[in-house]
């Protein structure tokens, strides 16, 4: 299949094995829902986000089209150089975190969270050299906002993982290791930046800056 970020119905139930009715049917309960994030709802025929194939595949089917799609934005961030994602993948980092609340928040709030985490960490680190890049993300299946973020610390994951749960509401929290050939800063970079969707804190960010200079520079 080729990887994409929007698919047509034919092409959803071609991939799922699926007839298009069944497509069209789970489409119409998603929207009846309040969940219209997943589709372009304006345009004829329907486009899908890639994200609705995880309705009619199987959890290692979809897994492997996220791995596809994360290496497939790796490329094309890699194209462009002088992206903010590939400036902050240059960077060392620690974990991959992704915090989802069981409550519906709104990005705002979400920002709000994570500033209360970062504080957390760097209040608890003292390594002098702390750091988090986040994202606040829409769920595609239900209201509200996630949070998936990058984190320097210095610190073990169970203490990280702990200082989270001190910091935000009830949520799944998953911490993993950073992985530098996964392209985790390419993946929550996936939807862009827009206002309070994003931001980046540390306690030694001038210094990080000067050596992003210089291995522009070079």
């Amino acid at each position: 299949m080729i990887v994409k970020d929007f698919y047509t119905t034919k092409e959803i139930a071609d991939i799922g094995n699926i007839c298009t009715e069944t497509v069209n049917r789970r489409r119409s309960k998603f929207i009846n829902e309040g969940n219209t994030r997943l589709f372009k709802l304006d345009q004829r025929p329907y486009l899908h986000s890639y994200r609705f194939l995880s309705e009619f595949v199987s959890d290692t089917v979809y897994s492997i089209i996220e791995t596809n799609k994360q290496m497939k934005n790796t490329i094309e961030c890699l194209n462009s150089h002088r992206s903010f994602e590939r400036k902050l993948s240059y960077l060392e980092w620690d974990y991959f975190v992704t915090i989802a609340y069981e409550a519906d928040f709104s990005n705002k709030i979400c920002y709000e969270f994570m500033s209360k985490a970062y504080s957390t960490i760097d209040d608890y680190a003292f390594s002098g050299d702390t750091r988090m890049f986040f994202v606040s993300e829409p769920f595609t299946n239900r209201k509200g906002y996630h949070n998936h973020c990058v984190v320097k610390a210095g610190v073990s994951s169970d203490i990280l993982k702990q200082m989270l749960e001190r910091s935000v509401p009830k949520a799944r929290i998953d911490v993993q290791p950073f992985q530098r050939e996964k392209a985790g800063i390419f993946y929550i970079c996936k939807n862009g930046f827009r206002g309070e969707d994003w931001d980046i804190m540390g306690n030694n960010l001038k210094n990080d800056g000067d050596y992003l200079e210089r291995i522009g520079s070079a």
